[in-house]
This record gives C-alpha cells, structure tokens and sequence, in this order.
C-alpha cells in the first residue's frame, strides 16, 4: 500500500526518529482529486480548508464497484483515523484548495520485533571487540 518515507520512524522510540522528516503536506486544488492507497491504521488531517473523503466500505468489497462509495467531510483541524486498508479519495469540499497532512501506520508489533532483532544483530557485528594487539600495553607505566 501507500508508504511515505520512513513511515516506521514516527513510532515513539524509533532508533531513526531524529532523522525522520515530517508527513508529507499533500495540496488539493478545488474540484481535483487525488487517490490513494493507504493502510489500517494510517489517518488524514485537515489542515487547510475542508476535505472530502471517499471510499468503499471494507464490509462490502465482496460486491466490488457495485458497492456504494462512502463520503466524509472534514473541516480543517479535523482528524480521519483509516480504520480499512484501500482507496481513498480525497478532494476539496469547498472552492478554496484544500491542504491534508497524511499520517502514515505504525508498523505492526511483528514487523517492529524484526526490525529491532536486525538492528541489534547488525550492532553486535559492527561493535564486536578487535583482539588486543601485543604492543597495547607496553608504553604503560
């Protein structure tokens, strides 16, 4: 699905957090539409004017472009939690562009496990003790 550059770094205590950018700020000229894939878990913020959101109900993907596409409005400051994984179409809802900062999903506690695991055997590679040299200690007193 849609993923933004270091998605996973937003998680609090991310061992690349200070290196992450902030989410994207996507612009949405009047009567434009843009759509995206996003997943579970990922949320949209009205930061700009207002936003019309559209998509399919999950519930009802078994009858495909039959089903009935969903609308929500969102003024600005308010927050869409993405509680499905699909398509989503954002447009503005008013005749001035709208502004909508995507924030993206977390990643899974799984997906995190893993990604910590590599981290800590790749530290453990690269922080590995050289053997002592034999001269070390000869300059001593």
């Amino acid at each position: 699905m849609h993923d933004l550059p270091t998605l996973s770094s937003f998680a609090p205590g991310a061992p690349d957090a200070a290196l992450a950018s902030p989410p994207p700020l996507l612009h949405i000229a009047p009567h434009q539409v843009h759509w995206i894939a996003l997943r579970r878990g990922a949320a949209l913020v009205a930061v700009e004017g207002a936003l019309c959101v559209t998509y399919r109900d999950a519930a009802l993907a078994l009858a495909g472009h039959v089903a009935p596409l969903q609308t929500r409005r969102l003024d600005e400051g308010e927050r869409y939690p993405i509680s499905d994984r699909g398509w989503y179409g954002l447009s503005g809802a008013g005749r001035d562009a709208a502004g909508v900062l995507i924030v993206p999903a977390a990643a899974s506690p799984l997906v995190a496990w893993a990604r910590r695991w590599i981290a800590r055997l790749a530290g453990v590679t690269r922080l590995r003790k050289a053997p002592p040299r034999p001269d070390r200690h000869r300059y001593t007193s």
